[in-house]
């Protein structure tokens, strides 16, 4: 059985500073499912996908070789042009030996709370989530991902291979618990589970919810660090709540084992979900089979990463559906955004007004559709998420 691991490094701050705590890898067994997804989801891809609205950049140690760079950099180009931030997202990437049935761990190096912009308070966020919606590096430019690579792996480096494991599909899962796809919920003991710092939720961990919608980090419903909350994460559903869209009525199906498994448990969707298929949302499940190959993050992944507050340029949650960017004909640049934003409709005329809201939903300005491209003056808007309007279509951006 070989096993996804993934490493959180919790740090918390006080009025005085920064606090670190020790870093706690955790891991978990591979999947049986043996589908690739790389064909079926082309047409979620942005149609220019060439265009990166998010940049990672990679610091190598122990002599990584040139072809795990180059599967690296290929993961950072189609995270690169899902994700939207000004702030890139810096990683340490390390090749090694890791602990037997390993295949890699990652993690963000450090959390943040009450910063710049931060649509919740008293609430954790990864580095590159805060920098990207502070719209500036809040972490004095230190490493956002840490990322390591277990080189005894017999690893398929994009070639076709029975019995290889998909280094890429294996990166790009990584990097999904880098950017905040990770609860903090750990066992203490047998029969207890607790979770945060401090009592602080980690972002992901506010949408989780039991069958009754009641959250899990709410003390109304379970206390922390409780044998009962310990029940409810091996014995029953677990699913991760979708405020708005497709799947605020069907929500993400999480991966509950018994026992308790951290780093597995909640932090990965369920195998179980009846329409994972369709979704395409195997990337994240707790592990991978050899030669699966799951190259693009499907339509429930998506969804969860703009919960926790990622903008994200492929969809934009709309009603009861998540418009894919070969439909939605809005497109904005340069985003993120200073003074003036261009609008781009390409072609589709028939509304003549656009609405801008922020992150909050509220409406702060309207104007008239001039073209097929029209300037928004942005100077004016407070740094922060928002989101352009037009018709039944909408887009979000990030002013500066």
């Amino acid at each position: 059985m070989l096993r996804f691991a993934f490493l959180l490094l919790f740090v918390s701050q006080l009025a005085n500073g920064q606090e670190s705590a020790p870093g706690l890898h955790i891991s978990c067994s591979e999947s049986h499912h043996a589908f690739s997804d790389v064909e079926g989801l082309r047409s979620l891809r942005l149609k220019t996908a060439v265009l990166r609205s998010a940049r990672f950049t990679a610091t190598y140690h122990n002599d990584v070789p040139e072809n795990v760079r180059a599967v690296v950099q290929e993961a950072f180009a189609i995270w690169g042009g899902i994700l939207v931030s000004r702030v890139p997202i810096k990683t340490k990437i390390y090749w090694e030996e890791l602990a037997s049935g390993t295949l890699a761990s990652a993690g963000s190096d450090k959390v943040y709370k009450n910063f710049i912009n931060a649509p919740l308070r008293e609430v954790w966020y990864p580095s590159a989530l805060a920098n990207a919606i502070s719209g500036k590096s809040i972490n004095d430019q230190n490493t956002d991902i840490i990322l390591r690579i277990n080189k005894n792996i017999n690893w398929d480096f994009g070639t076709s291979g029975s019995g290889l494991y998909d280094l890429l599909s294996v990166i790009l899962h990584e990097i999904a618990h880098g950017i905040g796809f990770v609860s903090s919920f750990e066992a203490n003991g047998a029969a207890k589970v607790k979770w945060g710092i401090q009592n602080i939720p980690f972002i992901y961990d506010k949408y989780l919810v039991d069958t009754q919608s009641q959250e899990l980090v709410n003390n109304r419903f379970y206390s922390n660090n409780s044998e009962e909350l310990h029940r409810v994460v091996t014995g029953e559903d677990v699913y991760f709540k979708i405020i708005s869209g497709e799947y605020s009525h069907d929500y993400p199906l999480l991966h509950t084992p018994s026992p308790f498994s951290e780093g597995a448990s909640l932090s990965h969707l369920s195998n179980n979900q009846h329409n994972l298929k369709d979704r395409g949302d195997h990337l994240m499940f707790p592990g991978l089979s050899s030669s699966a190959k799951y190259h693009f993050p499907g339509k429930g992944i998506l969804a969860i990463l703009h919960q926790i507050g990622w903008s994200i340029t492929n969809y934009e949650l709309h009603h009861d559906y998540l418009v894919p960017a070969d439909v939605n004909p809005i497109t904005l640049f340069p985003n993120p955004v200073n003074d003036y934003l261009i609008l781009n409709l390409y072609g589709y005329s028939t509304e003549t007004t656009f609405e801008v809201f922020d992150n909050f939903g509220r409406a702060v300005s309207t104007g008239e559709i001039t073209g097929t491209e029209t300037t928004l003056v942005t100077q004016s808007l407070p740094a922060g998420r928002y989101m352009v309007r037009v018709g039944a279509f909408s887009a979000p951006f990030i002013k500066l």
